[in-house]
Parts: C-alpha cells; sequence; structure tokens
C-alpha cells in the first residue's frame, strides 16, 4: 500500500509572562536582536516533500532541511540547506513474541543521497531571510561554480550505504507512572560505504576540492526507553507527528560500540582560471559521482584496489599536478593532502532526557594508523592515539546550551609497518560553548583553567579583558590547548609510587577538588572536612591508580611509547582527566619550563568580548596538523572546510564594510 505524506513546518509560538511583567527583556523589540535571539536558539525547520512506502519493508523518503546556527567563528552565522533522499529496505522476524515484549531479528539496507549548502552570514536577518541554494548552486562543473558560488560558499554531496544485522528486545512497561514507555535493548552488526564531494569556493577563482572515501564496520549495543504510545495534543493526525518529532519524546538512550574505519581522502587548490584545470574538473567530478559508496561498500573490493579505483577517477587532475612538479613552474593545481588512515575505535554514547531538557555525553578512544603522500609521492607513517570526551547541556530547546569537548592526543612517527614509534607530541585541548555565558560560568572556567596550569601561569592571565555588558554573554566560545615535548615526560622526575601519590594529594590541595569527590562516599564515611588529609581521604582510590600508571610513566627503563601509553590509560580516570594536566606541568623545572610546554587560551564571543593569552614555546609539529585534520573528518564532517569558509567569509565582509565606508 502506498503512502504519501507531505509533512508541514509547524510553527510554534511560546509567550512568557511573569508577575513583574519582564516580558520586555525576553522578546526583543526590534527586528536585529529577534534574528539575534532565534540564532541564538538555533532556527531549524524540516519539510518532508516525499514518503512512500512501497510494500511491507522498502520505502522512499525525500525532503528539505533549513537550519541557521551561530558559527565556530564568533560574529558569524551559518545558514545550511540540506537536500536528501534515501530508499531503505528492511525486513524482520519475531522470535518470541508475547503481549508485552517481542524478541526479533532483522536485516536492512538503507542508501542515502544529500547535499548541503553552507553560507556565512555576518548577521542572523540575513542569514535567517536568504534564498535557498538548490539546483543551480550544484558545482556540477567550472562554470556553474564561477557563476553561482561566492566565494566561502562550500558544498557537501554524499553518499551513504549502510547493511545491518540487528537483535532487539522490545518490552512495554508495566508501571502505570511511566506508560507508554517502551523498553528498548538490542545489538547490531553494521557494515557501511560512505563517499564525500565537497567544493569550497575561493578567490580569484579558485575552489578547494575534497574527495573522501570511508569504510566502516561496526558492533555495538543499546538500551533505552521509548515513547511508545500516539501522541494526540491538537487530534490532527500529522500535525501531532510533528509535535512527536519536534519533542523528541525517547528520555533515555545509551550504546557501546566498537569498530573500524578504513578512509582515503585527497584534498586539491584548483586554479579554474586555467582551462585545462576547468576540463579536468569537470571530467574527475563525473567519473566521481558514480556509485561510490557502492564500490567502497563490496567486501571483494581490497582497501588498495578501492584507493586505486578512486585515484583513476581523478587522473585528469593528477596528470595536472605531476606536470607542473616536473616542469617546476607555478602549480596550477595545488595537493594538500593525499592520504590513508586506518582508525580503531571504542565509543560509548549517553542521552538523556526530552527536547526541553537534555542531557548528552559521548567518549570516544580511537588508535589512528596514518599514512601521508607527499608531492614526490613518498610516504610518511604516524600513529595517533585519540581520546575525545564530548558533553551538552540543554534546555528549554537551545535557550540555554552548553557545549564541551576535552580531548588528548599523543603523536608518533612511525614505519610502514607501524613499529616502533617515537614520540611527537602530546597535546590536551579543551572547547566549550555558551550560548548564555554567565559571570558564574566564568568563575567556572577560572577553576578549570587553575587546574590545567601552573599557579604563577594562571596568575598572569588578564581576566578584567573580559567585560560583561549585562548579566550574560552571548554565544561564548573559550577554547585552551597544552602543549607538552616528549621531554617533557621522558626526562621528568624518577619517583616511586608512593612518593607521586604524595605529591598528588599535596597538588589537589592547591587547587579546587572538593567538587570531584563523590557524594555517596561523602554519606558512607565520617570525613573531617577540616582535616590536611581530607583530599587524600576522599579521593584516594583515584590517586592511588594514578600514582601506578604515572610511576610507569616516569620510568626510564620503560620504552618511551609504553609510557606515553600508560599516560594515555589514565583518560579513564575522572580526577587525572580534570586535574593531571596541571600536576604534571608542577613537575617540570621552572628553568625548562617554557620549553618543555605551551599553553594558549582564546574567549571570545558576539558582543564584541575578546581575551588572549599564550604562555611557553613548545609547538606543534607539522605532522599535528595533519593527522588531526584526518581526525576531524572521522569525528565531524567538513569541520576544516568549515572554518575556512568563515575565514574567508569573515575577510570578504570586512571588505565590504570598509568599501562601504570609503562611498
Amino acid at each position: 500500500m502506498k503512502k504519501l505524506l507531505i509533512a508541514n513546518a509547524l510553527p510554534m509560538l511560546v509567550v512568557m509572562q511573569a508577575h513583574s511583567n519582564p516580558i520586555d527583556r525576553i522578546i526583543p523589540k526590534d527586528r536585529e536582536q529577534l534574528c539575534d535571539t532565534a540564532a541564538r536558539w538555533g532556527v531549524k525547520a524540516d519539510l518532508r516533500v516525499l514518503s512512500v512506502s512501497l510494500f511491507d519493508g522498502l520505502g522512499l523518503k525525500g525532503g528539505y532541511n533549513y537550519s541557521v546556527d551561530p558559527s565556530y567563528t564568533n560574529g558569524l552565522f551559518t545558514r545550511f540547506d540540506r537536500y536528501y533522499t534515501n530508499v531503505n529496505a528492511s525486513t524482520s522476524e519475531s522470535i518470541n513474541e508475547a503481549a508485552q515484549s517481542d524478541f526479533s531479528v532483522g536485516l536492512s539496507a538503507k542508501h542515502t543521497f544529500e547535499v548541503e549548502f553552507a553560507r556565512q552570514f555576518g548577521d542572523a536577518c540575513g542569514a535567517i531571510t536568504a534564498m535557498p541554494y538548490a539546483w543551480d548552486q550544484l558545482p556540477l562543473n567550472s562554470e556553474r561554480v564561477l557563476k553561482n558560488l561566492k566565494e566561502g560558499d562550500m558544498v557537501t554531496m554524499k553518499a551513504h550505504l549502510n547493511l545491518v544485522v540487528s537483535g532487539n528486545f522490545l518490552r512495554s512497561l508495566r508501571w502505570e507512572a511511566v506508560k507508554p514507555l517502551d523498553l528498548d535493548i538490542g545489538g547490531h552488526y553494521l557494515v557501511s560505504g560512505k563517499f564525500q564531494i565537497q567544493v569550497l569556493r575561493l578567490a580569484d577563482e579558485k575552489i578547494r576540492l575534497k574527495l573522501i572515501g570511508i569504510r566502516s564496520e561496526e558492533k555495538g549495543v543499546h538500551a533505552g526507553l521509548r515513547y511508545g504510545g500516539v501522541l494526540t495534543v491538537i487530534k490532527v493526525g500529522y500535525l501531532d507527528q510533528g509535535i512527536l518529532k519536534v519533542m523528541n519524546l525517547n528520555p533515555l538512550q545509551i550504546s557501546f560500540n566498537d569498530g573500524n574505519n578504513d578512509l582515503f581522502m585527497v584534498d586539491y587548490v584548483l586554479d579554474l582560471k586555467d582551462k585545462d584545470v576547468a576540463q579536468a574538473y569537470n571530467s574527475s567530478l563525473r567519473n566521481a559521482g558514480k556509485a561510490q559508496s557502492l564500490k567502497i561498500l563490496n567486501p571483494a573490493n581490497s582497501v588498495e584496489n578501492l584507493r586505486e579505483q578512486l585515484l583513476m577517477d581523478l587522473v585528469p587532475i593528477e596528470n595536472i599536478f605531476s606536470a607542473d612538479q616536473q616542469a617546476n613552474r607555478l602549480a596550477r593545481v595545488q595537493r594538500a593532502f593525499k592520504g590513508s588512515a586506518l582508525s580503531d575505535y571504542k565509543r560509548n554514547n549517553f542521552d538523556f532526557g526530552i527536547r526541553l531538557l537534555r542531557l548528552k555525553a559521548e567518549r570516544n578512544y580511537s588508535v589512528n594508523r596514518i599514512t601521508s603522500v607527499d608531492r614526490d609521492e613518498a610516504r610518511s607513517h604516524y600513529l595517533l592515539n585519540s581520546y575525545l570526551q564530548k558533553s551538552e547541556n540543554g534546555f528549554f530547546f537551545s535557550w540555554l546550551k552548553v557545549q564541551k569537548d576535552a580531548q588528548m592526543n599523543a603523536v608518533f612517527t612511525t614505519n610502514e609497518i607501524f613499529e616502533k614509534p617515537v614520540p611527537e607530541n602530546l597535546v590536551m585541548s579543551v572547547e566549550r560553548k555558551d550560548n548564555r555565558f554567565r559571570p558564574a560560568e566564568l568563575e567556572e572556567v577560572k577553576i578549570q583553567l587553575a587546574r590545567t596550569i601552573p599557579q604563577d601561569v594562571f596568575r598572569q592571565i588578564d581576566f578584567s579583558q573580559w567585560q560583561f555588558r549585562g548579566r550574560v554573554a552571548n554565544n561564548v566560545a573559550v577554547r585552551y590547548q597544552v602543549v607538552m615535548a616528549p621531554d617533557a615526560i621522558l626526562e621528568a622526575p624518577v619517583l616511586s609510587q608512593e612518593e607521586i601519590k604524595a605529591k598528588y594529594i599535596s597538588y589537589l590541595e592547591t587547587v579546587e577538588y572538593k567538587d570531584l569527590i563523590r557524594r555517596d562516599s561523602l554519606a558512607r564515611e565520617n570525613y573531617d572536612y577540616t582535616a590536611e588529609t581530607f583530599a587524600g581521604q576522599t579521593l584516594g582510590r583515584e590517586v592511588d591508580q594514578i600514582s601506578r600508571k604515572l610511576k610507569i610513566v616516569f620510568s626510564p627503563k620503560e620504552k618511551a611509547t609504553d609510557r606515553i601509553n600508560a599516560l594515555m590509560d589514565l583518560r579513564s580516570n575522572r580526577v587525572f582527566r580534570v586535574t593531571g594536566t596541571g600536576f604534571l606541568t608542577t613537575l617540570l623545572p621552572v628553568e625548562k619550563r617554557d620549553r618543555l610546554m605551551s599553553f594558549k587560551l582564546e574567549m571570545e564571543s558576539t558582543d564584541g568580548n575578546r581575551l588572549k593569552f599564550q604562555y611557553g614555546q613548545a609547538t606543534l609539529t607539522p605532522i599535528y596538523s595533519r593527522l588531526m585534520y584526518i581526525q576531524s573528518i572521522l569525528n565531524n564532517d567538513g569541520l576544516d572546510l568549515r572554518l575556512e569558509a568563515e575565514t574567508l567569509s569573515t575577510q570578504v565582509l570586512g571588505q565590504q564594510k570598509s568599501s562601504q565606508k570609503s562611498q
């Protein structure tokens, strides 16, 4: 039976009123403030143009997504226009079906194709009201790119094919208080093929072209609660479905996944003023779009064969690149990157709440074996051990929203079989985003910084640069990073486990640590809050684990890789995640500290607030930026191009403003 559903956008009007009548403070009076407020909350719409069920288990969907969000670069707003189609075929069989429970196994295949346009605007109103990009802006050939895309515009075309085998246990909960919630427990095995083409319009009739192929394999388990009833709010079927989607009434989702990725990528800068380059772009794009996700997923296709097939599509561009290299002339084609990555990962996700109040957390640990090919086709090999912890807290949709990303990375150079690694960099970084940043959040940031760097360095930060122009600062980004040279670890003092534990407890007494104490342990034990050993009493178990691992880290008898890996193992220790970097910096000889470490802090808001601070001389090697380039693709598609697009747009907008002033 065919079903055709045309979903309409559901406008929502929220009126807030209190007896003190603060509505003038909540709803801005002028258009510009209204747009800024809406963009800060996140403007989104989803138009389902097509939803067809051809017969049981086979469906076709298509639609359009619209959204406006604050950009990574403060002062800009990103407008997204996304068009998608997907074909889904699935079958499942109930093995043990009872009155209130069901155990089933299933097989499904899903093929998705989508096109996403991203543009940067200097004002929220411009981003919200701009006409959508569509067919005319597809970069199918060089003429379209130069005519219809502006500098800083970015287009991403994605093809994605998933094959999934799954087993699910579903049970309706009997408790009256939680009906109609269902308990959902299951597992899955997934193989996936992804292919992406990304085009970024640059200045001087140039573009950046990136092609990415990813083959993935994953197994995982999940558990959660989901809404199993029929929502009736206004007794209009498709509108009630829209409300259900907006509210997202799935209060709990937990998952544990273990998998691997095999990525291949090439990244070019093309000068389309040159006719040969323009023709090479046209030819390569036609070839690259032919069922690449099917090629990537094909298990009979070896990794090496897959890479060769993808490169065959790019022969016209590669030929120009090689010819310019051999002739030693100005490059019409620049190859920013060519390489591959094999990544093994473990990922845990936690999602609690509904759209009105939501808590999300993710932990991801990966070991990446990366090969980079230079302009002379020489290969270099690296290992990247990476730990990423993400969290997001949201209240009343996006009225209050805080995102935090904390990352720890260890970089090694190695040989072609990824043995005998040599440490290059150890990097700890944090990024925090608040759409409403209050003085209390600033104090929280200060506490975090004081636990990250030496106290005398922390006291050098001039926080008077940050001035609140009201009770809150809007769309605040806080980024800080500690870089440690390998010698900072390899030349650390040799200490026994007892000495390390005593030093760590002494360090904790110099910083704010009581928020790290588990409340259940305080309730069980009769602690003396005034005792000098309070930190040791309450955090002793965590410090014991830290001291055992750091004994290996500080031992010159151990291999350099084993010492760095022992440090990475401490990623799961919640006390070390927060205070470990600060403790390590206290062990550095003061006379060598600025050579062995560096610290960089940046804070900014859309209100014009800025705070910057930098200390130390330890630098990131070019190796690190290349590897983060790969990591960003595996974790966040196209982030590096987004940042470059925003930089270009900032320059263009600045030039436009200067031109208007001169007139």
